[in-house]
């Protein structure tokens, strides 16, 4: 599903956490907090407004934004995990290196990447699109909703973690540099230059 606006993000959630069109005065603050964190994604919005309908304290709904700024609910993960699973294997290879690498990028070079792998680039970006995984701007750059870059770093945290196959945190790239082991363990790393300009380096780069 598309995203939602601000205002009707805000009517959705309120639906399913108050049974009404808008938040409740005391928790208006909350719940704007809340549903920016969703990226007016509509599963988002129905499960955890849902997960708090009748839970008046304002603590629980403290918790409930803190732990939604880190990473997405558990059970919008579950559902999101459905669609992932739907997958092939080079789409979701995509999937995984559009949230951990892509965002903002112009689709050109990593096209380009992903054929040299053998993957069929095109087709896997249609199914992406046509699930609403991710999107393709005006300016032929990659974007996707927040629930969905979160759920995408952590599959790639828990498929990846112990070849360290894609690297995006700074901390893990420094230790892999350091490491004596990092010939045909790395495929691509993501760095940001002093000047802020993203970059990205394969493995034949680094070997």
């Amino acid at each position: 599903m598309e995203s939602l606006s601000h205002q009707d993000a805000l009517q959705l959630f309120s639906r399913h956490a108050f049974d009404g069109n808008a938040p409740q005065g005391d928790y208006y603050t909350l719940s704007i907090g809340i549903v920016s964190t969703t990226g007016g994604l509509p599963l988002a919005l129905l499960i955890i407004g849902s997960s708090l309908f009748y839970k008046h304290n304002k603590e629980i709904w403290e918790e409930m934004l803190q732990k939604l700024g880190k990473r997405p609910h558990r059970d919008v993960m579950a559902k999101l995990r459905i669609s992932y699973a739907t997958l092939e294997v080079d789409q979701k290879q995509i999937f995984l290196d559009i949230a951990c690498f892509f965002i903002r990028h112009n689709k050109i070079g990593p096209i380009s990447l992903w054929k040299d792998y053998g993957f069929r680039a095109e087709d896997a970006i249609k199914v992406l699109q046509n699930m609403s995984m991710i999107k393709v701007l005006d300016d032929n750059s990659f974007w996707m909703h927040d629930q969905f870059r979160y759920f995408g770093r952590e599959i790639a945290e828990q498929e990846h973690t112990r070849l360290w196959d894609e690297l995006w945190d700074e901390e893990d790239i420094t230790c892999k540099l350091r490491s004596t082991k990092i010939k045909g363990s790395v495929r691509a790393l993501y760095l940001r230059a002093k000047v802020g300009n993203p970059i990205t380096v394969t493995v034949e780069q680094i070997k």
